[in-house]
């Protein structure tokens, strides 16, 4: 994974302005001859994003449920989904911070909950043929460097400076593993439950409760991955669950699977890679 879309070909100064919104860039990339239909899982994060397909293969939700556009924005997932490709699959994810949508798109963060948007409803300029550009692109920096400079114009010409106290109150989340109690939370910000719930549901597109849960299960995946021999009681308290019950009910609202059977598919799928 790459920090925030820092590349060579960017000045200082471009480089602290895409900081603000991008968090991160991954490419994924799977599926061989003797194995070419690929099933990527994708659950709760807390991060807003926009994927780009770089493959040919037609990319779908959930099997053959949708279609999925070759570039999209997506916004807070909840429900656990797998994009399909039935030839191989190569995206580009483009990690946004979990404030920045409304400011950075103009769309209200809760319509975007659960599902995605084609990218050239947006009408973004240079966005309308962006997987051919990436296509032309001859290495990482150039992609990079192409879409830094395509984010930046949007930026300067359409974007609104993300809320700080938003960005204050879910980094504070993220940091604390929703360990933090709201309240707490609203008088750090010095706003009223009222409205910063508001302002939460219209920029993050959840509400601050399902944030603070999201955080706890990202915290206590993130443990259950490092392959260090924790027992699921112990990742269940080191991440602010009542007991391991309440961890296993998490887990299945978020990923359709208990820890256990997380924890199986996981390590499957890494021997597999």
């Amino acid at each position: 994974m790459v920090n925030y879309l820092a590349s060579k070909y960017q000045s200082n100064k471009q480089q602290a302005l895409l900081q603000g919104y991008i968090k991160s860039m991954l490419v994924v990339e799977s599926g061989t001859p003797q194995s070419p239909m690929q099933r990527l899982p994708f659950f709760a994060d807390g991060l807003p994003g926009i994927v780009i397909s770089l493959a040919d293969d037609t990319l779908y939700l959930n099997g053959d449920e949708k279609k999925l556009p070759e570039v999209f924005v997506y916004g807070q997932t909840v429900k656990p989904i797998d994009i399909t490709a039935y030839t191989g699959c190569k995206i580009m994810i483009i990690y946004l911070y979990p404030h920045v949508l409304k400011s950075l798109f103009g769309i209200d963060a809760s319509l975007l909950a659960d599902t995605c948007l084609d990218v050239d409803l947006l009408k973004m300029k240079g966005f309308a043929s962006l997987k051919e550009q990436i296509a032309d692109c001859r290495s990482t920096e150039e992609q990079k460097a192409l879409l830094g400079g395509l984010l930046t114009e949007r930026i300067h010409q359409q974007a609104k400076i993300p809320e700080k106290d938003l960005h204050y109150a879910t980094d504070l989340l993220l940091r604390t593993k929703g360990n933090i109690p709201l309240q707490t939370l609203y008088e750090e910000v010095n706003l009223t439950e009222r409205t910063f719930e508001r302002k939460f549901l219209a920029h993050v597109g959840i509400t601050p409760s399902l944030f603070s849960r999201i955080c706890r299960f990202q915290a206590a995946i993130t443990q259950l991955r490092s392959g260090k021999p924790f027992t699921l009681t112990a990742i269940a308290y080191d991440n602010g669950f009542a007991d391991q019950s309440h961890m296993g009910r998490t887990f299945k609202e978020f990923t359709g699977l208990t820890p256990a059977q997380y924890q199986l598919q996981y390590q499957m799928a890494r021997e597999n890679w």
